[in-house]
């Protein structure tokens, strides 16, 4: 409507005087941002300004979203992904990192507290033998933890197939043995999980899961060696370990012509082992060397060299020195197979439930990162 008055027309005037001297605003709208890069010469300079500003807020919006996306990632992938990534498969079943990583603080105290009951133990006639295994298995754990982790499941569902259980009594025990506990105390068992928790900062439910898996794996062992001759047939001989078939015939000569078989042993055999002590092999069980080997100390005429023969480790000489139908079982052969009836045992229930081992590098570095005290 147009101003009527003069009072009305002069006011009209001034504000349109006043708009015309107040600078104007540039403004670009955010679908207009790529049509104003194009035409970037024909803006204005407010206009341009108005299009930095909105460019500028855009990028640091990107940036923003790329870094909070790398954190997220970073976030869910040692928070959610990792943990429960599978270290091994038995069967269908995974074993997460986090329960791996659980194994291992526990398996570690485990062999901790085997080597100072080995220590404080001075009747152990072994002691070398078995301080130098434990402490092998102690050093090669983040490794061996998986396979001996898998086993535990196999062992668990064949008692659970079997339709049986640990029983109370046994776990305790079990970890009354472990933590080194009075077992004559009425807390034993509470006063034991307080203690391992403290050592490896697992929970109780964890803890005694665990604590089962040994004991399970522990009892097979036992019934599975059982019926094993306390009193078995015994050899003692001399030994030389060849590289190829062909080189045999050399080295019989040799000691046929007087040199001293264990002498030979020194010089030429590949075993390091038995080379170091001349070749001799001290009083052994049949089931601890290799059934090639076995089969021709056992039946040989004693003082005669038998072979060459394929064995485990190469082409073998061998000459048994004495061999006897009975003699005691030593503990160190005792463990020795032992261990084999029970890698025996386990090798065909993996043929029923295939072990896949999965552990990679970046779980064992989150291992690492977040183990347990």
């Amino acid at each position: 409507m147009a101003p009527r008055t003069h009072a009305q027309r002069r006011r009209a005037e001034r504000d349109r005087r006043r708009a015309q001297r107040r600078p104007r605003t540039a403004t670009i709208g955010w679908r207009d941002l790529m049509v104003a890069l194009r035409d970037w010469g024909m803006l204005s300079r407010p206009q341009r300004t108005a299009a930095a500003a909105k460019w500028l807020t855009l990028l640091a919006g990107l940036a923003a979203a790329v870094v909070l996306g790398l954190v997220g990632n970073a976030f869910y992938a040692e928070y959610g992904a990792l943990p429960n990534s599978a270290v091994a498969t038995v069967g269908s079943q995974p074993i997460t990192a986090s329960e791996y990583r659980d194994f291992l603080s526990y398996r570690r105290y485990e062999l901790q507290q085997e080597l100072a009951a080995l220590d404080a133990d001075e009747t152990v006639e072994d002691y070398e033998a078995r301080s130098n295994d434990l402490r092998a298995q102690l050093g090669g754990v983040v490794f061996n933890g998986v396979s001996h982790l898998a086993h535990a499941v196999l062992i668990r569902d064949a008692w659970a197939a079997d339709g049986r259980e640990v029983a109370p009594d046994d776990l305790r025990a079990q970890l009354v043995t472990l933590a080194g506990t009075a077992p004559d105390r009425e807390d034993a068992q509470t006063a034991a999980i307080q203690t391992i928790r403290e050592a490896t900062g697992l929970d109780a439910a964890t803890i005694e899961r665990f604590a089962a898996h040994s004991f399970r794996r522990q009892q097979l062992a036992d019934e599975l060696f059982v019926d094993t001759d306390p009193m078995p047939a015994h050899v003692k001989a001399v030994e030389i370990v060849l590289a190829r078939e062909e080189d045999a015939a050399e080295v019989i000569q040799r000691i046929e012509d007087g040199e001293a078989m264990e002498d030979v042993a020194r010089e030429v055999s590949v075993d390091s082992v038995s080379r170091a002590a001349g070749g001799v092999v001290d009083w052994t069980p049949s089931g601890i060397r290799p059934e090639a080997w076995d089969a021709v100390a056992f039946t040989s005429p004693i003082g005669e060299i038998a072979g060459p023969f394929e064995g485990n480790l190469g082409w073998y000489l061998l000459r048994v020195t004495d061999r006897v139908d009975e003699r005691p079982l030593s503990s160190a052969h005792a463990r020795t197979l032992r261990a084999r009836r029970l890698d025996a045992w386990l090798a065909d229930r993996t043929a029923e439930q295939p072990i896949e081992y999965l552990l990679t590098t970046e779980i064992i570095d989150w291992t690492d990162r977040n183990s347990l005290p």
